[in-house]
């Protein structure tokens, strides 16, 4: 840590979730301010590769089958467990166990049998066809 980083680390302080500022402005983190400026992509996509990171080691942890999955089945997993939340995701029991079997149609099957397929079916019907084929 630089430090410039570590100074105004220090003096801004981290917040987790937003709050006012005393410039009345919306502000996240270590004084971000996101009313005025937002948030630029490049800083969301370093964020989200924080959290995927987090996703997919939760799900190596927990899962023993999930290291033996294609790339782009471990992707479809991450994302279908960032969409739902880790909890969320291992809702979908009957699913897992398909994924742990590497039954990849009763996987499919599993997975449209559920209110996230039908609140988000285009993302699903996409994830699910890479599922399948891997």
């Amino acid at each position: 840590m630089s430090k410039a980083t570590k100074l105004i680390a220090d003096e801004e302080g981290y917040r987790q979730f937003p709050y006012t500022c005393t410039a009345g402005k919306l502000t996240i983190g270590y004084g971000f301010n996101i009313e005025d400026v937002g948030i630029s992509e490049q800083e969301s996509l370093v964020i989200l590769n924080i959290r995927i990171g987090k996703v997919a080691d939760s799900l190596r942890a927990k899962y023993d089958w999930f290291h033996r999955l294609s790339e782009a089945r471990q992707a479809v997993i991450i994302s279908m467990a960032y969409q739902l939340g880790l909890h969320g995701f291992s809702e979908f029991k009957k699913m897992i166990a398909a994924l742990e079997i590497s039954d990849w149609e009763e996987a499919a099957k599993e997975a449209k049998d559920s209110r996230a397929y039908k609140q988000t079916k285009n993302r699903w019907d996409r994830q699910i066809a890479m599922l399948i084929t891997g």
